[in-house]
């Protein structure tokens, strides 16, 4: 388990929504399972759009976490 985090993200969620917090995706897991190693976090996508956000912060922490994901693939092969 590793905990990443964008402050300034962070900052902004936890300004719009704090109980937010428990949602953030800055956790990632990285695990091998059948000779296979698996990078996860929480689908930051789904919270997001269950909770009633101003579009723009939407858009913001959207971008935020495409940022995250890039990264994790960034191991694909």
């Amino acid at each position: 388990m590793f905990e990443l985090c964008n402050p300034q993200g962070a900052q902004q969620a936890l300004t719009e929504i704090a109980a937010i917090s428990v949602y953030l995706p800055c956790r990632l897991s990285v695990y091998e399972e059948d000779g296979v190693t698996t990078l996860s976090t929480i689908g930051f996508e789904d919270i997001l759009n269950a909770v009633e956000v101003d579009e723009s912060f939407k858009t913001f922490m959207l971008e935020l976490f495409e940022n995250f994901k890039r990264v994790m693939h960034s191991w694909d092969k």
